[in-house]
């Protein structure tokens, strides 16, 4: 029996970013729904387990809500932990990076 097919690339992200706001399935649906999205637990449940697909008008209100950029919830999780300062050449993922406790502060 095959692996399950993931159906999108940022949720393992998502739940990181959650759990940075110490936020609930529950309160990051409320969150989302406030912005226009008609989001319940089980939705983020299944978005965060990568069972549902994300549009990208979807991603931008997530990384919105998040507080982070849409790259960032699209990378790799290598990518966002094995990055070494001295390797980046982005400010602006250094800064989102070290928001998510992903880098130490300077």
């Amino acid at each position: 029996m095959s692996a399950p097919k993931r159906l999108n690339q940022c949720g393992p992200q998502v739940v990181k970013s959650r759990h940075i706001h110490q936020w609930t399935q529950t309160e990051l649906a409320a969150r989302l729904s406030k912005q226009g999205w008609k989001a319940s637990r089980d939705m983020v449940a299944a978005l965060e387990t990568q069972r549902r697909a994300v549009s990208d008008q979807e991603l931008m209100l997530l990384s919105r809500v998040l507080r982070v950029t849409p790259s960032l919830l699209l990378a790799f999780e290598s990518e966002c932990i094995k990055i070494c300062p001295y390797q980046a050449e982005n400010e602006r993922l250094l800064t989102q990076l070290r928001r998510l406790k992903l880098l130490p502060a300077e």
